[in-house]
């Protein structure tokens, strides 16, 4: 279907075929067809100059992804599961799309949705708490937020721990607010929708900096891709079904991983003067401020304030003669006195 729609886009035939060709020097090398389909693209674009061109596809397909994901019959929102940067507005921006260019989404206007709006939490003035309320004033949808204390976030650690099943520091810092945030919204509706996978597909992490080829970063977004199921999804899944919410995701809809693999690395590469994740943020410009299109990335935890908390109190709880005695209980070794306290609890 990807290659039919291709096709429709304008895309010569004999470029596609170029492209088929080069995958046959792959076989193998990737785990699902999906991905291994994306290669074909990638080798496409590497011929053609339409950099402008699959901004737009990817917006409207971003659209169509949103809207597939709202036009059903239960009361629905759109949810941060993640740091609010371009992703918050991306949402907003392409619900507005959706809403203007697709007929089958006209329904979302008229009672799909019983409710419509942000839900948002952190600790008092919080950097995500701040940029939601800017961008819920600036697109004029109603805002929903719930401010927690660091005692809050503490209170709900030992359940955290228990529902995602891991120890990982910073999968923990991520999942406190996550479930804070499931718990306040599952008292307003039933399903959210979620940016899981802007990260993996679009080269969103700073790591992915130290990135210097196509082909090495292609193949480390889809191994970050293939490995979801253990780690984001995971967590995702977890803390929002705890609370009987289902979370949906809209950039992890085939087609849209398929685009977005699609895309030559080389666009994605991050470096001096190129932000992470730019591609994804260009193809909204002009749909929000700059300051919210180009915010500087921070994982969910550190946005919402609960990293600072757990780390501290964390390691405060575990002296450095417990930390040297009780990080070889597990292989690999625990490698900070916070991840101990964790696995503590874990445990």
């Amino acid at each position: 279907p990807f290659v039919e729609f291709l096709l429709g886009r304008g895309v010569d035939q004999e470029l596609l075929d170029r492209g088929i060709a080069l995958e046959g020097h792959m076989e193998g090398e990737f785990k699902s067809h999906v991905l291994r389909a994306s290669f074909v693209v990638a080798q496409l674009l590497k011929f053609t100059d339409r950099l402008d061109e699959a901004r737009r596809t990817f917006t409207e397909l971003l659209g169509d992804a949103v809207a597939h994901g709202v036009t059903g019959p239960i009361p629905q929102i759109r949810y941060h599961l993640a740091e609010l940067e371009s992703r918050a507005g991306n949402w907003d921006a392409a619900m507005e799309h959706a809403r203007e260019s697709r007929a089958g989404a006209q329904r979302i206007g008229m009672g799909a949705m019983s409710s419509e709006g942000h839900f948002a939490v952190g600790l008092v003035d919080s950097p995500d708490l701040l940029a939601a309320r800017a961008v819920a004033e600036y697109l004029g949808t109603e805002h929903h937020e719930s401010i927690y204390t660091a005692d809050d976030a503490l209170s709900v650690l030992p359940k955290v721990v228990g529902t995602i099943e891991n120890f990982d520091p910073s999968l923990v810092r991520s999942a406190v607010p996550n479930y804070i945030l499931a718990e306040f919204t599952a008292r307003h509706v039933k399903v959210v929708l979620t940016g899981e996978g802007a990260d993996e597909i679009f080269a969103g992490y700073e790591y992915l900096r130290d990135f210097r080829t196509e082909e090495e970063l292609h193949a480390e977004l889809v191994r970050t891709i293939e490995g979801l199921h253990d780690l984001n999804l995971q967590r995702a899944d977890r803390v929002t079904m705890a609370h009987g919410l289902e979370a949906r995701v809209p950039f992890l809809e085939l087609d849209m991983i398929s685009l977005g693999l699609s895309l030559p690395a080389g666009w994605k590469l991050a470096g001096e003067g190129q932000e992470e994740k730019r591609l994804l943020r260009q193809a909204f410009e002009g749909w929000l401020p700059d300051d919210f299109l180009w915010r500087k990335k921070a994982q969910f935890g550190d946005g919402s304030g609960a990293a600072s908390v757990l780390k501290a109190r964390m390691e405060e709880s575990v002296t450095e003669e417990e930390f040297g005695r009780e990080r070889h209980e597990v292989e690999p070794p625990l490698r900070t006195r916070e991840e101990v306290a964790y696995y503590r609890i874990f445990a």
